[in-house]
């Protein structure tokens, strides 16, 4: 990657503003020789940048993506037309032996002024699971590269794994609500996988329901997918607020996780005076 200073000659800049967002898994930069831009297209000073919006943690895919780059300048020595070479690309961040994964390239000459974008799907079915970089790399007369981490869970979703290789466990409490007279139910679900398959994720469904004790009413107050795996166990938790108060009695609080042989149950008894 190489680094060009800017000239005391020059009075102002151009700037020239690079945005790229993702679902979590993009390509790794390859940098490209600044031979591959023409001489009198290039553009000193551009800034491009990831933005964290639409980046989310525990990503499966598949991958969609959009890059812009904004080319403008107020000097008149530099080109009406700019031309960039532009990268995406997913790089691991903890094993510096694998290789860089490509997701989309190319280069494109943009008037002053002016916003070029590209979007697309990238399949990430074959990205082995672990933590990378979202890198976007564009050169002109110079090559900045910026990035944003990303945890890539599982290159598939939905993946079920059986009871015995299936951890489940949560917690909960009543708490008094300093925004209204009812109770609330705080509860915090945990889900691992305890498998021989260290290199994949693994859905398991979950559900919390609430019983009074001498009642036949069930309550299902929470449910959700968890994804989880043998180095990344799932944990979730949050606040019930009943829309009445409940009444003074012993509860019973039952979790399920569900394996793809068996359903897992854990009971929990609570009280509310």
């Amino acid at each position: 990657m190489t680094t060009a200073s800017a000239s005391s000659s020059i009075d102002r800049r151009t700037f020239v503003k690079a945005t790229a967002w993702s679902v979590p898994v993009i390509a790794t930069a390859v940098a490209l020789p600044l031979a591959a831009a023409s001489v009198q297209n290039n553009a000193m000073f551009f800034f491009p940048s990831v933005p964290s919006a639409d980046l989310a943690n525990d990503f499966t895919g598949p991958l969609s993506y959009t890059a812009n780059i904004f080319y403008d300048s107020t000097d008149a020595g530099d080109p009406t037309i700019g031309l960039f070479i532009w990268t995406l690309t997913l790089k691991n961040i903890y094993d510096e032996s694998a290789p860089s994964i490509p997701i989309a390239n190319g280069s494109q000459e943009i008037n002053k002024g002016e916003t070029w974008t590209t979007s697309d799907v990238f399949d990430t079915t074959a990205v082995p699971r672990g933590y990378y970089r979202v890198t976007l790399d564009v050169t002109s007369a110079r090559t900045i590269p910026t990035w944003r981490g990303i945890r890539v869970l599982a290159p598939i979703a939905g993946l079920r794994a059986p009871a015995d290789d299936i951890t489940f466990d949560f917690t909960a409490e009543m708490h008094d609500d300093i925004f209204s007279d009812i109770d609330v139910l705080n509860y915090a679900v945990t889900v691992g996988y305890t498998g021989a398959d260290a290199d994949r994720a693994y859905t398991v469904p979950w559900t919390l329901t609430l019983q009074k004790q001498g009642e036949t009413d069930v309550l299902q107050f929470a449910t959700s997918d968890a994804l989880t795996a043998v180095d990344g166990p799932y944990y979730h938790d949050n606040t019930y607020r009943p829309p009445t108060a409940l009444t003074a009695g012993t509860y019973t609080v039952e979790g399920t996780a569900q394996g793809t042989d068996r359903p897992i149950l854990v009971r929990k008894t609570i009280v509310i005076a």
